[in-house]
């Protein structure tokens, strides 16, 4: 842990994972704002990295140390557990502020033993206790790349022996399609998730650990064997670079997401498709991609179908959708209008700024060290 330069407020970090590689979270949510919190002021201090990804970490940090090196703040970087809660009451003892940041759960005890907490969506910060709303902000994912375009938009609706070329991309590895199921024969689907180098070459292979380990109920199974054996979907192993390569090559985004119908209170524990982030849509809007996705709340706000992309759910949706954008001109239009829909309201920069917004609110003298071309952006 580094010193904090003369004239900067410290912000330190207790972060998921390490700098040397990093999650997707602890990129997108903390490294990537780094230089903006610099320029407004805040110098951004590692002072928790774990060898291994952790949410649980075991943590030793003493306030009074850190008092001394200049940090005022420490940002709880998708981190709780027994000893996050214990240093963040600690911290708050010694007079620290306390930020939890955090993605895609809700801990209302993490919430209320720190200053603030940070989500990515409104539907995340409507879920915590109605007392802890106030401390709760939306801050999103930023985009990473607001330079990546696509190429020029194939002039063809493809076929079976020339598809277009869809992209989805996936924190998990999938092994099935979901509410798709599986492509008409005019489309190849790449997924990129977490698979093996060589893996888009085992569909056999894969068809037969399908075969051997049903999962249930049989629905499912008859997804997954499809999966395996489709000749239009490959796997592509997950990478920063991969990610990007593939999202250029692309003629659609897919973005589908496993749903049930649990969509009144009480939610707990909370679904995964109901606290998903808007990262890999913008993502792919941002590309000036035509995205087909599911209507979760995240994409929902976000997508008009017919003008910036497609909301579907069940298969026939999806195909009707995806029917719809083999039409190049269509294709191109709702490309330009996705890139338009989110270039500047997610924002790195935009998003940087209500970071700092929340940073000010909870800085225990926010009078004496003012921060440097940090204006609000609150309504």
């Amino acid at each position: 842990m580094t010193g904090v330069p003369g004239g900067s407020i410290g912000l330190g970090f207790v972060l998921l994972s390490n700098r040397a590689n990093p999650m997707p979270s602890t990129r997108i949510a903390a490294l990537n704002l780094f230089e903006h919190l610099r320029r407004a002021g805040l110098e951004p201090v590692v002072c928790h990295e774990p060898a291994t990804p952790t949410e649980r970490p075991a943590l030793s940090l003493d306030p009074q140390e850190l008092r001394r090196s200049g940090i005022q703040c420490i940002v709880f970087q998708k981190v709780h557990g027994q000893q996050a809660l214990m240093l963040a009451r600690r911290l708050r003892e010694a007079g620290l502020a306390t930020i939890y940041l955090v993605c895609d759960l809700v801990d209302a005890e993490m919430a209320d033993a720190t200053d603030a907490t940070i989500v990515v969506t409104d539907l995340l910060r409507s879920l915590y206790p109605a007392a802890l709303q106030p401390r709760v902000h939306v801050v999103h994912d930023g985009i990473e790349r607001p330079d990546l375009l696509r190429a020029a938009v194939r002039p063809d609706r493809g076929s079976r022996t020339r598809p277009l070329r869809s992209v989805l991309v996936s924190s998990a590895r999938l092994r099935h399609l979901p509410q798709l199921k599986w492509p008409p024969n005019w489309l190849n689907v790449h997924v990129v998730g977490r698979y093996c180098p060589g893996e888009a070459s085992e569909a056999p292979l894969g068809a037969l650990r399908v075969l051997l380990n049903p999962p249930q109920p049989r629905e499912v199974w008859i997804n997954c064997l499809a999966f395996a054996l489709s000749p239009g979907i490959r796997r592509i192993p997950w990478g920063p670079e991969s990610v990007y390569d593939e999202l250029l090559r692309a003629d659609i985004a897919l973005i589908p997401s496993t749903i049930d119908n649990r969509m009144e209170p009480p939610l707990f524990p909370l679904p995964p498709w109901l606290t998903k982030s808007d990262n890999r849509l913008t993502l792919a809007m941002s590309a000036a991609l035509p995205v087909v996705a599911t209507p979760i709340p995240a994409y929902a706000r976000l997508v008009e179908s017919g003008r910036n992309g497609y909301l579907a759910q069940s298969r026939a949706e999806w195909l009707d959708a995806l029917t719809r954008l083999r039409d190049p001109d269509h294709r191109h239009e709702l490309g330009l209008a996705a890139r338009a829909t989110v270039m500047a309201p997610f924002s790195i920069e935009h998003q940087a700024r209500r970071f700092i917004d929340v940073v000010r609110s909870v800085l225990p003298n926010p009078d004496r060290a003012p921060l440097r071309g940090a204006r609000s952006l609150q309504p």
